[in-house]
């Protein structure tokens, strides 16, 4: 295992109690494996090496105890900073799409916010108005944006079609929480959360319908985490334990085909992301799921791992350096 080790500032983070949450079944990383690389602080303003454009990037948001929330961005292959965007709220759990746009949903400011690859400034911003943004999935047959509002009974599923304007907003009223969503390659939206006993639920909205209808998955899921489409499955995170689960989903019921185990690094993983490497664009390092591990703990500042996918395991690589890392995804260079 390689780790790559980063000497930041420690910092607060007492807001996020109820936007990410501590679980359970957290591995520990051997001091041994751990490499200290040089130390970097947290800059006034967003920059990107120029030479990054060419590179397919891992964007990291995060939500220090103190000081200032940002989103840093590493090299996918040598997993070196290669930039930083700053002037967030509280940035949540990131999204990209088939262009290579990565879209910031920042739940305090109530907005999400779209950059280009290797950008250092907005592209667009929608405004979610009255609502706080925490997850977000783009579309790859329609170019529509579905977002997560979170809130105590108050949350929905925001649909921006073509990813501007206004939203639709979509409710099941089975549903208290909303948590994370993902499109599948045939543009039906699954989404997962919890009931008022904080027990799990999972819903889709195929493609066409206004409705969110539940869908069973066996009761194999406790805690939500992320929901991606992995090329073949419905992968779907389990924060209890730090697990993926693949799924076939027809109709009202989702039938289990597979599951990923993600061993090694500091804390639970709620966000992860399964890059979707362009045709004629080489990934040097096979299929991976990479992952945030965020840690409620003002001394223990989480990780970002890196895992074959599906065979998980132990962690091949650990990013150490991002202050309480809370969402990931990857953007894909088109040069």
């Amino acid at each position: 295992m390689e780790v790559l080790g980063v000497n930041v500032s420690l910092a607060a983070l007492l807001a996020v109690v109820g936007l990410v949450g501590c679980g359970s079944g957290v591995a520990t990383q051997s001091p041994s494996a751990i490499t200290s690389v040089g130390a970097h602080t947290s800059p006034s303003h967003s920059w990107m090496d120029p030479t990054a454009k060419a590179e397919n990037l891992l964007y990291v948001s995060t939500f220090p105890f103190q000081g200032n929330p940002d989103v840093e961005v590493f090299s996918w292959g040598k997993r070196t900073l290669v930039g930083t965007l700053t002037g967030f709220d509280s940035p949540q759990h990131l999204c990209a799409d088939k262009a290579g746009n990565v879209f910031i949903p920042d739940g305090g400011a109530s907005q999400i916010l779209e950059y280009a690859h290797g950008g250092t400034s907005p592209i667009a911003t929608l405004h979610d108005t009255g609502h706080t943004p925490r997850a977000c999935s783009a579309d790859g047959v329609t170019g529509d944006l579905a977002v997560i509002d979170s809130g105590t009974g108050t949350g929905d599923v925001a649909i921006y079609r073509n990813a501007s304007g206004n939203p639709t907003r979509h409710i099941n009223t089975h549903f208290t929480t909303y948590e994370f969503c993902g499109y599948d390659d045939a543009g039906n939206l699954f989404v997962d959360g919890t009931n008022h006993l904080e027990h799990f639920l999972f819903a889709e909205i195929p493609k066409g319908s206004r409705f969110l209808t539940d869908v069973n998955l066996g009761g194999h899921v406790l805690k939500p985490g992320s929901v991606q489409w992995d090329g073949k499955y419905m992968a779907v995170g389990d924060e209890v334990g730090n697990m993926v689960y693949q799924f076939t989903i027809f109709g009202s019921t989702g039938t289990l085909q597979g599951r990923t185990d993600l061993d090694g690094g500091e804390g639970p993983v709620r966000q992860f992301w399964i890059p979707k490497f362009a045709k004629g664009i080489v990934n040097p390092q096979g299929r991976h799921l990479v992952a945030a591990q965020f840690h409620f703990s003002r001394f223990d500042a989480g990780d970002v791992g890196y895992w074959g996918y599906p065979g998980g395991g132990a962690a091949e690589h650990l990013i150490v350096g991002p202050d309480h890392p809370v969402g990931v995804t990857v953007s894909i260079s088109t040069k």
